[in-house]
């Protein structure tokens, strides 16, 4: 049982902080002594022989060493020279971990997610840590999944100081595609501290790192951002030209969401230079596409955006005699040409 022990810890700091699921240990601990398929019963042999305990909660089971047996444990992982790869094969799980909640958090299983992601916090933070020094282009992946677990949970200057300290150890070695997602990372954190100018900072450069056709997405998604950012400070010019540019992206690539997305905000610039005429267009169109997205995949994210929209259409046209519900029924119908819809 020794490998399983050494593997599961490395002395004052554990391999696993707080514990570890089944499954980590599986993937992390697993070895040429032990195969991942022998994992389970090892465990209940050291929770037998008092060295593991196993708590239980909403979440399932972790499993943590005692204290009296950390120290051991890594001494030998470190003599058989394998506290290098466990760390490494630690770091890879997580950011995997990291990788699949990314798009849950947008959806239906945020809830279950998010409380996933808080028991593995401490774990999430060990492997960032050791990215920190072995791995930044690992480190930058981990980040970026994470970003949308730092957005939800408010832990935003947590999130701000891991991007800024990756990002200030990168070399030309690493790729275009994860230095620019990792800058918009920390644009987005960055605005959403209110760090406006900052965040303009990050987010140009994301945009310069773009150089590849496959990095269209990161582009638009980053002019959209910019065009926020910039909304923001108030300089409304250049964010609608920014915010017409995604929407132009959005619109070519066929993405219904996006052109949604592109479409309201658009919609509230005008609304806030007092064009509701152009507004309650935009609007229109924009609850169209929200409407037409319902009827197929949709999620907790695009429910909110849905909502702003409504909320944005109805106090343009309370002030034009036409309520939200007309909005959202012409919508429904499919949107007339422009002009026709809101005469009167």
């Amino acid at each position: 049982m020794q490998s399983i022990i050494s593997a599961s810890s490395n002395g004052p700091t554990p391999v696993f902080a707080g514990g570890c699921t089944a499954e980590a240990a599986e993937a992390v601990c697993a070895c040429v002594d032990i195969p991942a398929a022998e994992i389970p019963r090892a465990l209940q042999t050291l929770i037998a022989k008092s060295l593991v305990v196993a708590d239980v909660d909403s979440g399932g089971v972790r499993y943590r060493l005692l204290e009296s047996v950390r120290a051991y444990a890594w001494q030998r992982t470190d003599e058989r020279g394998k506290a290098d790869d466990i760390r490494r094969r630690h770091a890879e799980f997580f950011t995997d971990l990291a990788l699949k909640a990314e798009p849950a958090l947008r959806g239906t299983e945020q809830v279950s997610w998010l409380q996933r992601l808080d028991g593995e916090h401490d774990n999430l933070r060990l492997a960032l840590a050791w990215a920190l020094d072995a791995d930044i282009e690992l480190g930058l992946r981990l980040a970026v999944a994470f970003r949308r677990f730092w957005l939800v949970r408010g832990h935003l200057d947590e999130g701000s100081v891991w991007l800024d300290r990756l990002l200030s150890r990168l070399t030309p070695t690493i790729d275009a595609s994860a230095r620019a997602a990792a800058l918009n990372a920390a644009g987005i954190l960055a605005s959403r501290r209110g760090e406006l100018y900052a965040a303009e900072t990050w987010l140009r450069q994301s945009l310069a790192q773009h150089t590849q056709p496959a990095d269209d997405a990161g582009v638009t998604g980053t002019l959209y951002e910019l065009a926020k950012v910039l909304t923001m400070r108030g300089e409304a010019v250049a964010a609608r030209e920014l915010g017409e540019q995604a929407l132009a992206r959005w619109r070519t690539v066929g993405d219904l969401w996006g052109t949604a997305v592109g479409l309201n905000f658009l919609g509230e610039l005008l609304r806030a230079q007092g064009d509701l005429s152009g507004a309650a267009q935009l609007y229109a169109e924009s609850l169209s596409h929200y409407e037409n997205r319902r009827r197929s995949a949709w999620d907790g994210n695009r429910h909110a955006q849905h909502g702003y929209c409504r909320h944005g259409a109805g106090r343009c046209q309370s002030r034009r005699g036409v309520t939200p519900f007309d909005i959202a029924a012409q919508a429904r119908a499919g949107l007339p040409r422009r002009g026709r819809l809101f005469a009167h």
